[in-house]
């Protein structure tokens, strides 16, 4: 169903070496590029090294063509052939500096395909040929460097996308997943790629200490006025059906966006993919998966009916007042059901629980988050950002459950029904206040932060659980519940800077936190005499409240150079944390001080542009709970009875990070990199010892020595050879964690190991055909001591393709196919399936019908299998999973933009003369 074009061509070699006309230097980072005479159609290009040396592999080129160079602070030069056909050296290139000493000049230049600008990495979005009526994902696929995988996650130069803004705002919000959908590739000039900042970095000019990535979109000035959209509908087999619009209104730097989408195909946010819409979620989106240490990729599970809405809004208000607004609204209706298969080892004995359960929930939320930045002058900003979200959920579920020994004994069994009714609500500013001095280096910034949150429940069980070892007698519960919980925290952060010389300073600060949580329970048992819940159970009524204040206090140093930037703090933690409950009439206090030391240090090296080591240490905390801490009894669960330690100490960890990259622009080639690594020094975690019914009664300990490591590198190349686009990526995952706990009264230790190697392969021919290869593998397995068994193990097989053909320009065909494969899966759960979806559209000459016929599952074979390997147990898991299904859809787009600017007009157009008027008759 698609074929591939190859030619084979002979190669040459045009190379040079860029110099500063006035002082020798070589040039760095400069862009050196060859266009065709004819219509400036790029050809390829290449960026000097810190020598300025140039060097482009292409073609034989036999038209006419221009060499072109580009560097900032430079004039542009460019250098005529008639033809290319044999190597050529350039020789030594002398670029003369911008100087300009007119009172008023206009200079127009060729934008470069690439732009080095300090930490920033610009790339011209027309040097990238895309489809006419393509999205801003398939231009950013192009970009040397760029990958996207299937959850739509963006990695340039093997650093992560954590956030996308369009004119530097975000476009709803900060992930950008409705901008790359959505706003289509001719309606950027620039794409701006780096590194992320906090705000405070932002606003005091300071270097990112981060090791993730930030992209901007500049919308080129005729695109950013007008009106566009795009509405989708889609009916098929099974009832399921599909829809979805956009509308976006822009003007300068006013924005109105609104967002609707309703469908019953596990789409639960707002996606628009040009080949199968919101089909299942995402091309190729599998259910099964593998995960460990408790951990993994969390998929909603079931389906899911949804219907989102929302509104985004951004504006100037008055001069250097900009405003962002965004309302989500969200209604989600999932049903799902579960059967899990869980094997608990025990020194004594391992335990085997098999549960089926099903269950219905209804989600309703309102989000509004807003942003306001006032700049004061040009070294004092204003920042606020306050949030409010509410949520309602009802839910209801059945379920039932049994636990056996080694010998298939019965040891209880479990069953019940539940329902219950929750209103949360949540309420988050953000002020920060920043000015910066006239001495470079020097600054002050505060900012006070708070986060308040509540949430009431109302729930109804009936529930039986039955004991068979012994005489226990068994737990009959009709019970109403109602709970409270409720969480007020408030941030003050103060910070100073001083400059001791130009590349050193020197850093003093304090940061405060204060806190209060509230976990209130009352329980009322079913009386049948009055046929109502008013009997109250002291028993599983409880009350914990904590208060703690935090105050820190830093000093460090920061150095600043061309290739070196270094932060290193020190500081103390002072903690007062106040823990109480009120259980049978019985109020419980404690109170605890903490004086710990605090360090701080990131260190980033450029060796060049394109070449960098960053590495990160930080001395981490965490206080325990008052249900953790305190000697009190939570009796809610009939199978797990849960009680505090009094001797429990705060939880103390190191964490360190390492990541060296090096990415050739010229060579459209990269690699990365990177490892992590924890060191518990003191740990919070819990131990349980069983009975012979399998009942549990846990409490807290601290343990010592607990670790973990990974290490991981990544490496992509792309070739294009004419029309013939390759994208080679490699990567690799690697982990190594030490375990040890106590359960059933034993100490255990379980080491954990785990690879995961994957690569990939993208091929475009132009714009008539794509195909995406990928295959990922995972193996973990974890050795146990002190157990009746030795080890456990798990392999994963992961393999998926992608191709999309463009046919006649007006037929598109897309086809996704995967394959899973789940080596240990246990019995009465499939190890592997096949997942086919395909598409067949058509779209009007002028792009703006497409009628699209696309089925999901063609196979019907998809599922959901999980594995879930833990330090103590081993747990499967299968879920409902949408099946398939048939659809039709239509959709319509539309948009309508300004007159373009005159100095984006063709260079032979802006150079004519303008008629002048003839002066009027007096």
């Amino acid at each position: 169903m698609f074929s591939f074009y190859a030619n084979a061509q002979s190669k040459i070699i045009l190379k040079g070496k860029l110099i500063d006309k006035e002082t020798s230097k070589p040039i760095e980072d400069a862009t050196v590029y060859i266009t065709t005479v004819k219509d400036s159609t790029m050809m390829n290009y290449s960026v000097s090294d810190k020598n300025g040396v140039f060097k482009i592999e292409t073609k034989k080129i036999t038209v006419p063509f221009f060499l072109k160079i580009a560097a900032t602070g430079y004039q542009n030069h460019q250098i005529k052939e008639n033809s290319g056909t044999e190597n050529k050296d350039f020789g030594v290139l002398s670029i003369l500096n911008k100087q300009i000493e007119l009172s008023e000049v206009v200079i127009k230049n060729e934008a470069p395909p690439v732009k080095i600008k300090k930490d920033t990495l610009e790339f011209n979005a027309a040097s990238f040929k895309v489809r006419p009526d393509a999205n801003v994902e398939a231009l950013i696929r192009q970009l040397p460097g760029a990958q996207i995988d299937e959850n739509k996650t963006i990695t340039i130069n093997g650093k992560v996308v954590d956030k996308i803004l369009v004119n530097g705002k975000p476009f709803f919000n900060e992930d950008g997943k409705i901008a790359i959908q959505n706003l289509s590739a001719d309606m950027v000039k620039k794409v701006q790629v780096s590194n992320t900042k906090t705000k405070e970095e932002e606003m005091t000019k300071q270097d990112s200490s981060s090791n993730t990535s930030t992209l901007n979109l500049t919308l080129k000035e005729d695109k950013n006025k007008g009106v566009f959209g795009k509405f989708m509908g889609g009916y098929g087999t099974d009832d399921r059906y599909e829809s979805s619009g956009i509308a976006s209104y822009f003007k300068n730097k006013r924005r109105i966006t609104a967002i609707f989408s309703s469908n019953n195909i596990n789409a639960t946010g707002f996606s628009m993919d040009d080949v199968f819409d919101n089909m299942g979620g995402g091309r190729n989106n599998g259910g099964m998966r593998f995960m460990g240490g408790g951990g993994g990729n969390s998929t909603p599970t079931g389906i899911t009916r949804s219907t989102t809405a929302g509104l985004n809004y951004d504006d100037e208000w008055i001069k250097d007042l900009s405003a962002h607004t965004s309302y989500n609204y969200k209604n989600l209706d999932n049903e799902n059901r579960n059967k899990t298969s869980r094997a608990e080892f025990l020194p004594t004995g391992n335990i085997f629980t098999e549960s089926e359960s099903a269950s219905n929930q209804l989600t309703e939320g309102h989000n509004l988050a807003t942003e306001f930045q006032y700049k004061i002058n040009d070294k004092t900003n204003i920042y606020l950002n306050p949030s409010f979200a509410k949520t309602t959920t009802t839910s209801n579920s059945a379920y039932q459950a049994s636990s056996r020994d080694d010998n298939n004994d019965l040891m209880n069994e479990n069953s019940g029904i539940s329902n219950s009714h929750s209103d949360s609500e949540n309420f988050q500013n953000w002020m920060g206040f920043f000015r910066s001095f006239k001495k470079k280096g020097r600054y002050f910034n505060a900012s006070l932060q708070n986060n308040n949150s509540r949430n009431e429940a109302n729930s109804i069980s009936n529930s039986a659980t039955l004991f068979y070892q012994d005489a226990t007698p068994d737990d009959i519960r009709n019970q109403n519940v109602l709970s409270e919980r409720a969480n007020d925290n408030f941030y003050l952060n103060l910070s100073y800077s001083e400059p001791i010389t130009d590349s050193l300073s020197l850093s003093v600060g304090v940061r405060t936190n204060w806190s209060k949580s509230i976990d209130d329970t009352d329980t009322f048992d079913f009386d049948a005499a009055t046929g109502r819940y008013s009997d109250k159970n002291e028993l599983r009524s409880n009350y914990f409240e904590t208060k703690s204040t935090r105050i820190s206090p830093t000093a460090g140093l920061i150095i600043r150079k061309k290739k070196l930037n270094l932060w290193a703090s020190l500081g103390t933690y002072f903690v007062e944390a106040d823990n109480h409950s009120d259980y049978l009439n019985t109020k419980t206090n404690l109170s605890k001080n903490y004086a710990l030391p605090e360090a701080n240090v990131n260190f980033n090296y450029n060796f060049s542009k394109t070449k960098n080591v960053r590495a990160y240490y930080y001395r981490g905390y965490s206080l325990p709970s008052a249900q953790q801490i305190l000697p009190v009894a939570n009796l809610s669960n009939p199978l797990n009875t849960y009680i505090g330690n009094s001797n429990l100490d705060i939880g103390k960890n190191h964490y360190a990070n390492f990541n060296f990259g090096n990415q050739n622009t010229a060579n459209l080639s990269g690699y990365s990199i990177y490892s992590n690594a924890n060191y518990y020094d003191s740990s919070i975690a819990s131990t349980s010892v069983y009975d012979e019914n399998g009942k549990q009664k846990t409490t807290y300990v601290n343990i010592s020595g607990n670790y973990n490591f990974n290490f991981g590198a990544n490496w992509d190349k792309t070739v294009k050879k004419e029309q013939n686009t390759f994208k080679y990526s490699f990567k690799l995952n690697t982990g190594y964690e030490f375990q040890k706990g106590f359960t059933n009264a034993e100490l255990y230790t379980a080491r954990i190991k785990s690879v995961s190697p994957g690569v990939s392969f993208s091929y475009d021919y132009g714009y008539f055909f794509t195909l995406r290869p990928s295959y990922n593998f995972t193996f973990r397995q974890t050795d146990y001591t002190n157990y009746r068994i030795d080890e456990a193990s798990n392999r994963e097989h992961n393999f998926k393709i992608e191709a999309t053909n463009y046919i006649h320009k007006q037929w598109v065909l897309g086809n996704d196919f995967g394959y899973n494969y789940n080596s240990n899966i246990s019995g009465g759960f499939k190890k592997d399936f096949y997942l086919w979806n395909a598409s067949l559209s058509y779209k009007t000459k002028e792009d703006q019908w497409i009628f699209k016929v696309k089925v999901y599952d063609i196979l019907d074979q998809n599922q959901s299998a999980t594995r879930n390997i833990s330090a103590t147990s081993v747990t499967d898991s299968q879920n409902t999973v949408l099946k398939r299904y048939g659809m039709f859809s239509i959709t319509y787009k539309f948009k309508k933009f300004g007159m373009k600017l005159e100095e984006e007009k063709a260079p032979e157009k802006a150079a004519e003369k303008v008629p002048v008027k003839a002066p009027e008759k007096k």
